[in-house]
């Protein structure tokens, strides 16, 4: 659950940095940080950027929903688990088989 917050809030965060980045693709060029990214990828102009930070974007995406289907998967198979075990005791409870003594 914690992973899958994580990557909740890495996809929701990226949103705003990648829009700033399609309407400004210039501006990654000034930040310190990227300059090792840029230089290693052999990026010259801001046209060649915003392919590949649209893919990760949508991998990121992509990686988040399925880590929230996984949590949905697991969390149903849990709560019907849960409810059979509920059932199970409650069928095997005294009061039922008291009744099953005269059959």
């Amino acid at each position: 659950m914690i992973i899958a917050s994580l990557a909740e809030i890495i996809s929701i965060g990226a949103v705003v940095p990648f829009l700033g980045i399609l309407t400004v693709p210039e501006k990654i060029f000034a930040y310190s940080f990227m300059q090792p990214v840029i230089s290693y990828f052999d990026i010259a102009s801001s046209e060649k950027l915003i392919l590949p930070l649209t893919i990760i974007f949508i991998l990121a995406s992509l990686v988040a929903g399925g880590i929230r289907l996984a949590l949905l998967f697991v969390s149903t198979r849990l709560s019907f688990a849960i409810g059979a075990d509920i059932s199970i005791d409650i069928y095997i409870d005294a009061p039922s088989i008291s009744h099953m003594r005269h059959i």
